[in-house]
């Protein structure tokens, strides 16, 4: 008699003990042997015999089968060598064993350990995924494959991984692919493998290492600025000349890649006016941050500053002129009023006559030209002074007839 169509062959790798055989007659009798020869130790010699049913040879085809005798005591990382040997009705004997070499005993499952390129990307990143398992992976029938959640419109669903050739053993596999755009596609992505080992043993869920520390960050930085007068705390959005001024910026996200930079242009771009201005605090889990100005004097750098913000956010996404709120809303003012002399003086009272003021004088309507400065009436300590004297008795002296802070029509 003769067996042929085995199933382990020489070299396979198998997580059970299940067999594929075909026998050319119906034998009396029949075995397998299952020896141990290397890898994990197995001492014993596990000896099936065949039943009746695994003896008939009409057809004689026996596919993916679990032997009635085995008890299945085999040891996992054991190589073995396997036996085949039967005797037919007439007492003939197989002319020699059949052996099988050198097949692995393989149930552990493997694990996986993902890697990526970079770990908080935004659209259009091309990244690199790789995929480290535990053992070889089967390249067939069944190939690695990949997927990726981005919790929005675009995924990547059952993709498949590539092998890299660099590194031998089968055990390194990669993936590239280009991030979705998208505010729905921000977030944490979700990375699952599907793979199996030469023994079919397929990795589960809980085997994936890191499969959630992908973040995608498809929101732009922006920041939106305020501005304190620390000399001068009751003036609003202005300063003057050596006034120190906190600059307070509000990111919509936490700018850790690199400390947020500010740059002033005064004026019209003076030789006061600078870059590169790192900031002195930060709170809320870095996304506000101070920095701290003394306006330079002189009116050439009068008018309203332009602040201008260097920042990148998680994803390396540098915040653009167009994110970047009231940063042309700082007035300075190194320019002091320009008062001229008084107008018309109109008195009223008994006997009033013009350009003049006598004893019975109630008081006086003075015209003067103001210049157009919110600081003058508006601020509490904006305003100005009206002074007299009497140019023909001395002294001939200058006297204030109002107070700053007084209201003014």
């Amino acid at each position: 008699p003769t067996f042929s169509s085995f199933y382990p062959d020489s070299l396979d790798f198998v997580n059970n003990s299940r067999v594929s055989y075909q026998i050319s007659e119906t034998l009396e009798s029949g075995l397998v042997r299952w020896i141990g020869v290397s890898g994990i130790p197995d001492n014993s010699i596990h000896i099936i015999d065949l039943d009746s049913l695994e003896l008939q040879g009409d057809p004689g085809v026996f596919e993916d089968w679990q032997l009635t005798n085995d008890l299945g005591l085999f040891v996992d990382g054991a190589i073995y060598n396997i036996y085949w040997t039967g005797t037919d009705l007439a007492g003939n004997s197989v002319l020699s064993e059949y052996v099988l070499t050198d097949v692995s005993f393989d149930t552990t499952r493997p694990t996986v350990d993902l890697t990526y390129s970079q770990y908080i990307v935004s659209g259009g990143y091309e990244m690199q995924v790789t995929a480290t398992f535990s053992e070889t992976i089967a390249a067939s029938p069944n190939p690695p494959l990949i997927s990726i959640d981005y919790q929005g419109l675009v995924d990547v669903i059952n993709d498949t991984l590539i092998e890299d050739i660099h590194i031998e053993g089968g055990t390194v596999w990669n993936y590239t692919t280009q991030i979705p755009d998208g505010g729905q596609n921000s977030g944490i992505a979700f990375v699952t493998v599907t793979a199996e080992d030469r023994a079919s043993n397929q990795v589960l869920a809980a085997g994936i290492s890191h499969g959630d520390t992908l973040l995608i960050d498809n929101y732009f930085p922006s920041c939106v600025l305020e501005y304190t007068n620390i000399s001068q705390d009751y003036l609003d959005k202005e300063g003057k000349g050596n006034d120190e001024i906190r600059i307070r910026g509000d990111f919509n996200k936490p700018i850790s890649q690199a400390l947020p930079l500010i740059g002033i242009a005064y004026g019209d771009s003076t030789s006061d006016s600078f870059i590169g201005l790192l900031p002195y605090d930060s709170a809320h889990n870095d996304s506000t941050f101070y920095w701290s100005v003394e306006l330079p004097p002189d009116s050439i750098n009068s008018g309203y500053m332009l602040v201008e913000i260097t920042a990148y956010d998680w994803a390396n996404t540098e915040i653009s002129r167009d994110s970047t709120f009231n940063s042309q809303l700082f007035y300075v003012d190194n320019i002091p009023p320009a008062l001229g002399m008084t107008d018309t003086i109109v008195p009223s009272g008994y006997n009033a006559y013009p350009g003049w003021i006598n004893a019975y004088t109630e008081s006086c309507s003075i015209f003067a030209q103001i210049p157009e400065d919110p600081s003058l009436p508006f601020n509490r300590r904006g305003g100005f002074d009206v002074q007299i004297r009497n140019k023909n008795r001395p002294p001939s002296l200058w006297v204030t007839i109002s107070n700053i802070g007084s209201s003014y029509g």
